[in-house]
């Protein structure tokens, strides 16, 4: 009876701590002192504004169909309580690929897909050569494949997990609902995404799966203020299977919206009663838009027909492995050797060995295949190849000067793949040597057929999870089994231009921003919490132009928005880069600049003294990142020989050998030797080409004109090494 009696005391406290509700603790809400209206006296890490954020993604939604609804009044709520309360951007481009993980990560962290390592829906792990598919149980562990390639300063950044909208504000409430990215908080309902709307996929129900998603977000809402999340990111799936299923103009489409805006609408009542709306902001955007397919075409068949051995249909001499990006692109890598981590260049795609020991132009027979819009193929660090049917290729080159990208295209075989040439604004960019900003890119492509196009597909090809090829499907063609009125995963502007309303109580309303992208939000966000922004380790920036309440002293002005200090720098380098590429063109396959005797006088006026001093910085910063990169690959390496032996004298049982752990540490760190390995190649790259910036920048101080650049340049390539001139200055 003791015993008994003991036993029910020690359960007494478990027993009566579910008949009563114990409310949670958040140290944060003590510290959010800022009203709204206000900006942050001194912001840092940690948020002090007093507010709510809602990011709600309409999953699948094209810009074009939400903002042509709202226009024709078949949207009031959304109209009303998001639209009228802020700005929206006309064109905002998505991350490519344009699929859910990658578009999701891009919203939370503000990253390119390939800074993250969140490049599609699967990819094959080279050094292992396991494929990571998100749409099984390995979107479980989608937070730790997360990495951060942005403007390291040392290697262990490589690796750190990136700041995150859910981690930054961790001592407050956070919700989540219908979100991969949950990264494991309390509020994140259902906790597995991709599996809870399987039904509703199966059964084409668009509508059970938004008011299942809305259900859960009232749930958020309808609680004390105190307990209610302070940032919430929840997603519309059903948007995404209604296009998928009956077509991007279909009633049933037009339905689901409507129903979309009768929920926003309830939730913001929900918000209303509970005494937050004037202090929330909605933000309303989309992961990707979706494009007409039709026709199913398998890249494993297709590489099986030019003579491959794709992994998954033979047992022994595999040479390829084909995974699927999203719907309508998907990644294709080769091994041409005994191991997937040997680099692939285009030399070796013109003449790649097929399963008889034949040689085959493997690039131009994928290209050429009806079904293929694109075949891209990476020369890293800075040249991706854009192949098209007919013969058709173009070059993108990127050069990068005080955490800025510059780019140039040039079209050297048949006509101009991505059609920028067609365009009056644009057709003086193509083939004119000339390297423009990134953001320059962007407001210049927005209106084209493939937006942005320059910027996002150099980032994709800096992950290295990416593929050897990437290829992209032609409209009408797509590459899963299984069928779909439409879809997405392409370049193209129904895929890529997406809706983004930044909408709040003190958010500036009617703002034409003409051009963002969906990667800044995450720093906006962090604006409107009252956080600081490092710009040097996010790919987006902060739509500052739409919070009137911030100090001029804490703006970040748009890339384009340049100083005349920094515009006269940015000029003098794009020249030195187009000189550059011209004289040395085993760095770079772009055309030659069109006008290299102007390029010389341009040189020929600027500072160098400056110049030079801030060629000089990159160029150390460069060399000491890569002895520290080389070093910390010495330490892995060490690493996974140890673990091999351990595991080979000690594992016997994959699943009851007790060491688990110790496989999974040596999975991660073969990878991460891989990508330490890549990062030396690419750094290597880069200092070589920085040197021979240096080396072209002193020789136009002591040439009188072009030709006699050209003949000084050749003359030092047959020296070891260039001779700077005696009074150089420091």
């Amino acid at each position: 009876m003791r015993v008994r009696a003991a036993a029910l005391a020690a359960l007494l406290p478990f027993a009566l701590s579910g008949c009563f509700h114990r409310k949670p603790y958040y140290p944060g809400l003590a510290k959010l002192t800022v009203p709204v209206g206000e900006a942050a006296p001194d912001p840092g890490k940690e948020p002090v504004r007093d507010v709510y954020v809602l990011l709600l993604i309409l999953d699948g939604a094209r810009a074009d169909v939400v903002y042509g609804a709202a226009a024709a009044g078949k949207l009031p709520n959304m109209q009303k309580h998001i639209f009228e309360r802020g700005s929206k951007v006309r064109t905002a481009i998505t991350t490519f690929p344009s699929v859910t993980t990658s578009g999701h990560q891009s919203f939370l962290t503000g990253l390119f897909p390939g800074h993250s390592g969140i490049t599609g829906l699967d990819w094959f792990d080279r050094s292992s050569g396991r494929v990571t598919d998100y749409l099984t149980f390995d979107v479980l562990a989608i937070r730790e494949d997360l990495l951060n390639k942005t403007g390291p300063n040392h290697p262990d950044e490589l690796f750190a997990q990136p700041d995150n909208l859910m981690d930054d504000l961790e001592d407050l409430p956070r919700g989540a609902v219908y979100e991969p990215f949950h990264m494991d908080i309390p509020g994140a309902s259902p906790t597995h995404p991709f599996f809870r709307p399987a039904w509703y996929f199966i059964t084409h129900d668009s509508t059970g799966l938004t008011m299942d998603a809305s259900a859960r977000i009232k749930v958020l809402y309808d609680r004390p203020a105190d307990e209610i999340p302070r940032f919430t990111m929840a997603t519309f799936l059903g948007h995404d299977v209604a296009q998928h299923h009956f077509g991007t103009a279909s009633k049933e489409l037009e339905k689901e919206l409507a129903i979309e805006d009768r929920e926003v609408g309830e939730i913001v009542e929900l918000m209303k009663k509970a005494g937050i709306w004037e202090k929330t902001y909605i933000v309303l955007g989309s992961d990707h838009g979706q494009h007409r397919t039709g026709k199913f075409v398998s890249i494993p068949k297709l590489l099986r027909d030019a003579g491959l051995r794709p992994r998954g249909f033979y047992a022994a001499n595999v040479n390829t492995f084909a995974s699927q990006i999203a719907i309508t692109s998907a990644n294709i890598y080769l091994n041409k050797g005994k191991d997937w981590r040997n680099p692939v260049t285009l030399d070796d795609l013109r003449s790649f060995p097929n399963a008889d020991g034949d040689r085959i132009d493997l690039v131009g027979t994928i290209a050429e295949n009806k079904a293929i819009e694109f075949a891209l193929v990476p020369e890293p660090p800075d040249v991706v190849h854009v192949l098209a049917s007919g013969g058709r290729h173009g070059v993108l080159t990127r050069r990068s000067f005080e955490g800025v990208d510059y780019m140039s295209y040039a079209v050297v075989a048949g006509t101009d793949p991505l059609r920028y040439a067609e365009l009056p604004a644009l057709a003086p960019w193509v083939n004119d040597g000339r390297f423009h900003a990134a953001d320059d890119w962007g407001n210049a492509t927005a209106d084209s057929l493939y937006p942005d196009a320059p910027t996002q597909l150099l980032q994709l090809f800096d992950g290295d999870r990416a593929g050897d090829i990437v290829v992209t499907a032609r409209e009408g063609y797509h590459f899963r089994l299984r069928g779909y009125e439409s879809s997405h995963g392409g370049m193209g502007r129904e895929d890529m231009v997406v809706p983004l309303v930044i909408s709040g109580p003190d958010v500036a309303r009617g703002v034409d921003i003409p051009f963002a992208r969906t990667a800044d939000v995450y720093p906006t966000l962090r604006r409107i919490f009252g956080m600081k922004v490092n710009p040097s380790r996010i790919d987006g920036r902060p739509l500052d132009e739409l919070l009137p309440w911030l100090p001029d002293s804490q703006r970040v002005p748009p890339r384009t928005a340049l100083t005349a200090e920094r515009a006269a720098r940015e000029d003098y380098f794009a020249a030195l880069a187009a000189l550059e590429s011209l004289l040395a063109p085993i760095d770079g396959t772009g055309a030659a600049a069109r006008d290299p005797a102007t390029l010389f006088a341009e040189l020929k006026a600027t500072d160098y003294a400056t110049f030079s001093r801030k060629l000089d910085e990159e160029l150390a910063r460069d060399t000491q990142l890569r002895l520290e990169v080389k070093e910390m690959r010495g330490q892995l390496d060490l690493d996974v020989h140890e673990l091999n032996i351990a595991i080979r004298d000690n594992g016997h049982d994959v699943y009851n050998d007790g060491m688990f752990g110790e496989r999974k540490r040596l999975k991660r760190n073969r990878e991460r030797v891989y990508i330490l390995t890549r990062t030396l190649a690419r750094l290597d790259s880069r200092l070589g080409r920085a040197s021979r910036l240096r080396q072209v920048l002193d020789l136009v101080r002591i040439s009188n004109d072009v030709d006699e650049l050209k003949r000084l340049y050749a003359a030092a390539q047959k020296r070891p090494a260039f001779i700077l001139p005696e009074d150089r200055e420091n």
